[in-house]
């Protein structure tokens, strides 16, 4: 059956990254590309907020448009947003999505989230290590990869060569605290320490001073390193925010093995590999997925080996440095929009998306052969 319209119950403000990369831009792109409509309905206390969360949800409860499908996107409060979207799901669950990248499950009340998951026919997962924790509640569960969306940027050439900059340049992306900062200091700080050459590390996300603060402290008095901290980024222009990327000569994405990270989507990984940028990574769920070892990047288990892997892409040939650059953009089909889109298209084809009574009995009587047609009745 044709899916004509997804009603999207997101959990926050649409300038999260999950948002932005998992509702926004596919459903722009499944827009352009097959004419899908969309209701994007964000979370709000104020009188406006509510009042379209009511009118999207009636609508999508008691009269729902032709061909619609139902997505709840990573909901997992207590309150009365998620009491009213597992209500929804309840009666509605056989044309509903659960979409979950993130292990909310670890640092949130679950019970929401396993109610959600239960109701809705389908659960759509950003990690595999989120699809083997849905399937305890839904064996209905897909592997959905989060996609990076077309931005252009990529690393410049020099007479036909990708080259790195003149002092070899590190960066990292992303939320500086929490798990994401605890990976950094274990795995990647003792690998920078004296390493006898100069090295720019660039980190865009240390958003205020008490986290620029933590940075420069622990690698304080380390004559070889260079730190540059962005702030002030405007992340909703995936341009801008992808042409900083552009100019690291390798990306760093490093993860502790532990579940939180096993159940990340390696987006961090992704966004490098968007613009032609050789990665050193820690082989922990999602990031093995997309890592070719010695291909687009090199593979970093213990601090140890990210410091190899500094040395290695800093003092590689320019031509094997440009085969790396080349080989971490062939990788992009795999989580473009377009991949993503047509997944998710195919995801919600899964289901019995809403058909009014009157559409159904018109296709069921189209389908029924006309009396010519019919074969003859026998005397």
């Amino acid at each position: 059956m044709t899916v004509r319209h997804l009603y999207w119950f997101t959990y926050q403000q649409p300038s999260l990254p999950s948002i932005r990369y998992r509702a926004l831009h596919p459903l722009q792109h499944l827009w352009a590309w097959r004419g899908v409509g969309s209701t994007l309905v964000v979370p709000g206390r104020g009188p406006l907020a509510v009042l379209r969360f009511l009118r999207t949800y009636l609508e999508a409860l008691l009269f729902p448009r032709s061909g619609s499908v139902i997505v709840v996107q990573r909901v997992h409060s207590l309150g009365p947003y998620a009491w009213a979207l597992r209500l929804l799901t309840f009666f509605r669950g056989d044309r509903s999505i659960y979409d979950i990248d993130d292990a909310e499950y670890i640092e949130r009340h679950p019970a929401t989230i396993q109610a959600l998951m239960r109701n809705c026919a389908l659960v759509t997962c950003g990690s595999r290590g989120l699809q083997a924790y849905a399937r305890r509640y839904n064996p209905n569960t897909l592997l959905l990869t989060s996609p990076v969306p077309d931005h252009g940027q990529r690393k410049s050439e020099q007479r036909g060569l990708v080259r790195r900059n003149d002092v070899f340049t590190i960066g990292w992306v992303g939320c500086f605290w929490g798990t994401h900062e605890a990976s950094l200091r274990a795995l990647v700080y003792p690998a920078l320490r004296d390493l006898g050459f100069r090295v720019r590390l660039v980190v865009l996300g240390a958003r205020n001073d008490q986290a620029e603060h933590r940075l420069r402290e622990a690698l304080a008095g380390d004559p070889w390193i260079t730190i540059e901290v962005e702030r002030d980024i405007p992340w909703c222009d995936e341009a801008a925010v992808h042409a900083r990327i552009a100019r690291f000569d390798a990306g760093l994405a490093p993860l502790l093995d532990n579940e939180i990270s096993r159940c990340k989507s390696a987006f961090k990984l992704k966004q490098y590999l968007s613009c032609g940028v050789p990665v050193l990574a820690s082989p922990v769920g999602e990031n093995a997925r997309f890592l070719r070892d010695g291909v687009n990047g090199l593979s970093c288990v213990y601090a140890a080996a990210f410091r190899e892997g500094i040395y290695r892409l800093a003092g590689i040939t320019d031509e094997a440095y440009d085969r790396m650059c080349r080989e971490a953009l062939a990788g992009t089909t795999a989580f473009n929009l377009e991949a993503h889109a047509a997944a998710l298209l195919e995801a919600c084809g899964r289901l019995r998306p809403f058909m009014p009574p009157v559409e159904r009995k018109v296709r069921r009587e189209r389908a029924l052969p006309r009396p010519e047609q019919r074969a003859p009745q026998g005397t």
